[in-house]
């Protein structure tokens, strides 16, 4: 029995050790034809494309020459390769000859196909500008003042230059095979992208020219071990910056975020932990409160008599969960709310006097007074039987409640009072996946949140008018993110 498996197994491997290389479906009668190269004329450093039929699926199995010169081959298919002109090269014809066998015996054609054959001439010329070759540009959009890469080949510094529609960008970096260039002072649009090198006009694609974010000042928001800050340039583009990190000798734990733009504080959160720092980050952290028992701390609120509310969560399960109140010395803490389940974001309205919160497992939001269940009872606002399966948070305006469901990456907008019907927002759910908080900018009718891509690590922060049109992109390659704060 033994003797069939270790057959079987070196059976096994001779098929995979034959199949190192893929059968070419020989066209032509297997001739090699080059049909043309681009471009034929340039200094050494040069990349160029051959296009023909029958070459092969390997590039180390592709020897090419330019009068004796090897020239380097980087990538093959079996109708196109890159190749790049070697320095010391002189002009010539290009010769190309193919290894068919494989290494385990036979060829890797299905029929005769020719090993060998000659190109037109390469011109090398030192002054020569060669035309440039574009493979990507990232992102496909940007504000004016935002910075872009274009990758491809024969960029060529001094002679290359970009033009969005018209408007000649400024490059701030370039390479043979990369260039970066920030997008000029021009309209927001879709306009055409376009590389410009010697006699050469290259048209890289269309792009998108962002419309620049209106009111928002600055942007905080937490993450792992880290507490972020975003100052907005005059054209929207966003410098980010860690203002509190691991090195502060304090933890971030990405749930609540506030921040009390009067005093010039952030408070953020710690499992069990509430602190506070600086707008800017000069200030240490301060410790404001530590809960006791198996807690986790969702969200948190400031109002402008220094006192902070706390959506606490009983991580036992056991019926314990409440909404507290702090103030910011540590002192005078009370129990407002006994929450039953597991409660998660939370906003108040000073003006009114009311607080308002979501509770996952009840599937449900409410309101209630910011003095506490002696004051008024908890009203349900919306709940299941209004379409929410798992709100995580919410945001309010003068008019209306706005509620985030995970479940169903949608947000619900429906009146504060609770009365009529709730509505979910037209936003497409691949830009509400994993949202932990939202902001709302009600003087300028617009919402915020952060979408987190960790297939990428990093996220998008987005916004919309608050009936959830004009989806617009306001800063790219957010690090991990949960909860934010805007400062208008």
């Amino acid at each position: 029995m033994k003797r069939y498996i270790y057959l079987l197994f070196a059976v096994l491997m001779c098929t995979i050790m034959a199949c190192q290389k893929e059968v070419i479906d020989v066209r032509d009668f297997g001739r090699v034809t080059i049909d043309s190269i681009s471009p034929g004329t340039g200094p050494a450093g040069t990349y160029i494309v051959v296009h023909g039929h029958n070459f092969t699926y390997l590039k180390t199995d592709a020897k090419v020459h330019l009068n004796n010169a090897e020239v380097r081959v980087v990538t093959m298919s079996l109708d196109s390769m890159l190749l790049q002109i070697p320095e010391g090269a002189l002009t010539g014809k290009l010769e190309f000859n193919f290894n068919r066998k494989n290494p385990t015996g036979g060829y890797n054609y299905s029929g005769q196909v020719d090993s060998a054959a000659t190109g037109p001439v390469f011109t090398v010329d030192a002054s020569a500008i060669p035309k440039p070759m574009i493979m990507e540009v990232l992102p496909l959009h940007a504000r004016v003042g935002g910075e872009i890469t274009i990758n491809g080949y024969n960029f060529k510094d001094g002679s290359c230059k970009i033009f969005f529609g018209d408007t000649e960008g400024t490059i701030t970096e370039i390479s043979s095979t990369q260039v970066k260039v920030k997008v000029p002072k021009i309209t927001p649009d879709t306009i055409s992208l376009r590389v410009e090198q010697g006699v050469y006009k290259v048209h890289a694609g269309e792009f998108v020219v962002d419309e620049t974010p209106a009111g928002v000042k600055e942007i905080f928001w937490s993450s792992w071990g880290k507490v972020y800050k975003a100052v907005m340039d005059e054209n929207g583009n966003a410098v980010m910056t860690a203002i509190y990190d691991e090195s502060d000798n304090t933890g971030v734990y990405p749930s609540g975020l506030t921040v009390d733009q009067k005093n010039g504080r952030v408070c953020w959160m710690d499992i069990n932990k509430i602190y506070y720092g600086s707008m800017d980050g000069t200030v240490p952290p301060t410790l404001v409160y530590e809960f006791s028992g198996e807690v986790l701390l969702q969200d948190i609120a400031f109002d402008s008599q220094d006192r902070l509310y706390v959506t606490v969560a009983d991580l036992s399960f056991s019926g314990k969960s409440y909404l507290f109140r702090v103030k910011i010395d540590g002192t005078g803490g009370e129990e407002l709310y006994k929450l039953g389940d597991f409660p998660a974001g939370m906003r108040i309205d000073e003006a009114r006097g009311k607080i308002y919160w979501v509770d996952q497992m009840a599937m449900a939001a409410y309101e209630g007074s910011m003095n506490g269940q002696a004051a008024q009872a908890p009203k349900v606002l919306f709940d299941a039987s209004d379409g929410i399966v798992a709100p995580t948070n919410i945001a309010i305006d003068d008019t209306h409640i706005y509620i985030l469901d995970g479940s169903t990456s949608a947000c619900f907008v429906g009146a504060r009072d609770g009365s009529g019907t709730l509505e979910k927002l037209p936003i497409s759910a691949e830009f509400m996946m994993g949202v932990g908080d939202l902001e709302i900018d009600a003087g300028n009718q617009y919402m915020y949140w952060i979408v987190y891509d960790y297939q990428v690590n990093h996220g998008t922060m987005f916004r919309c008018k608050t009936d959830g049109t004009g989806l617009q992109r306001v800063i790219e390659k957010v690090p991990e993110a949960y909860h934010l704060s805007i400062v208008l």
